[in-house]
């Protein structure tokens, strides 16, 4: 009977302790929260390095200024500037402006184009910042660029089930994200992205219009990657990866992971993913979504928004760079999902055609998605260095 108690003790002992190396590992290893914590916190401080160092730039400037002074700047005068302050470590000249051990300054950070020092970014929330419609100077507009720190490289649009042949891959200028729409009232605005490119495709089965619909907009992160097999339902190909220079993710809890981060908007307690198919006449609803980022992909009403009219089967939308999207392949479009149904019937979803239409497609078929990612509401945005207020398309960086 002793033995048995050992035995059972060991046992107990072992258990424990594979546990506790599987907590270690959770909060320590690659993609962990103790290391997500801490590339965030790096790179929040990382931008307040860069906007000191402006500031003390731009203050030395207005110094000289005022007592009548030659304020020529130079890399040895930029130097001597910031040479002593508390955040300054090490110095140097060329390929980057000041580092404080860790946080590099770099050249194009602190100046701009014709060589001045860059100004201090000016942050704004999305009330602030964003203009419907109109091109007002310093403004942001649907179309704009954003630095959301999620990276992918671009998925072929069109994949065969049958042989694998993939093709219709988009440009490769098409990357990272931009923006879509402002949701939300008073405090509460936030901003609504969507990928440039093709992160994702997703394999419709014939006459599966309706659950694909379902999966796509109120059930992101229930579809699983099988990258190895085209299974209906299913994500055929991954793009995105654990960082800019990272590896493809190739599971959905990863991808998960990804976008579990401090800028996505994520479903509050009693919230539910719902999204009414008016083509269907009916909604889809999840309740199941609490603590999840809100991602989902492209719909028609995204598209009949920023258009400001009904789209059909018919509709060219070839002139919209930011819903058409070329390929590497002359002449042509990248294929794209739009995760709302062809027709009544349920059986096929609309899509973007390679050759320039929106058309319903009922086949067993792969093609791509454009994921639209819901921002936290107490974001922020200022220009990018090397954005002008003046410009068409701005890119802007967030915190």
């Amino acid at each position: 009977m002793g033995g048995i108690t050992l035995i059972a003790l060991v046992i107990t002992i072992i258990v424990l302790l594979i546990l506790a190396g599987i907590s270690i590992y959770m909060l320590s290893g690659n993609n962990s929260i103790i290391q997500k914590s801490t590339l965030a916190k790096q790179s929040t401080e990382r931008v307040q390095v860069v906007e000191q160092a402006k500031i003390d730039v731009m203050s030395w400037i207005n110094e000289k200024t005022i007592a009548g002074e030659d304020t020529t700047l130079n890399d040895n005068k930029v130097k001597e500037i910031i040479t002593g302050k508390k955040y300054v470590k090490e110095v140097k000249t060329n390929s980057f402006i000041a580092s404080n051990g860790e946080y590099e300054i770099l050249y194009s950070e602190l100046y701009s184009k014709n060589g001045t020092v860059n100004p201090p970014q000016e942050w704004r929330t999305a009330s602030e910042v964003f203009e419907t419609s109109g091109s007002t100077e310093g403004k942001m507009h649907v179309g704009d660029i954003i630095n959301y720190p999620i990276y992918y490289d671009n998925v072929a649009g069109n994949v065969d089930p049958s042989t694998g042949y993939e093709s219709e891959y988009p440009n490769d200028s098409y990357k990272g994200w931009k923006v879509l729409a402002k949701g939300g009232e008073g405090s509460n605005q936030y901003l609504v992205l969507i990928s440039s490119g093709v992160p994702l495709n997703y394999y419709l089965f014939s006459d599966d219009g309706a659950n694909s619909v379902n999966n796509l907009t109120t059930s992101f992160f229930d579809i699983q990657i099988d990258p190895s097999a085209c299974t209906y339902s299913n994500f055929q190909r991954c793009g995105f990866k654990t960082s800019e220079d990272g590896e493809i993710i190739n599971d959905i809890q990863d991808l998960y992971s990804l976008f579990e981060n401090e800028y996505t908007a994520k479903y509050a307690s009693g919230e539910s993913a719902s999204y009414t198919d008016n083509t269907l006449g009916q909604t889809f609803t999840n309740s199941s979504v609490e603590g999840k980022p809100k991602v989902r992909s492209m719909t028609k009403e995204d598209i009949e928004a920023v258009l400001g009219t009904t789209i059909n089967s018919e509709y060219d939308i070839s002139s919209n760079n930011l819903f058409a999207i070329p390929c590497k392949e002359s002449n042509r479009f990248s294929s794209t999902w739009i995760a709302s149904s062809f027709d009544s019937t349920g059986t096929a979803m609309l899509y973007i055609d390679s050759h320039k239409g929106i058309i319903g497609l009922a086949g067993d078929i792969g093609k791509g998605v454009r994921c639209v990612v819901s921002l936290a509401s107490n974001i922020e945005y200022a220009l990018a260095n090397g954005s002008s207020a003046s410009d068409t398309v701005k890119t802007w960086d967030i915190r």
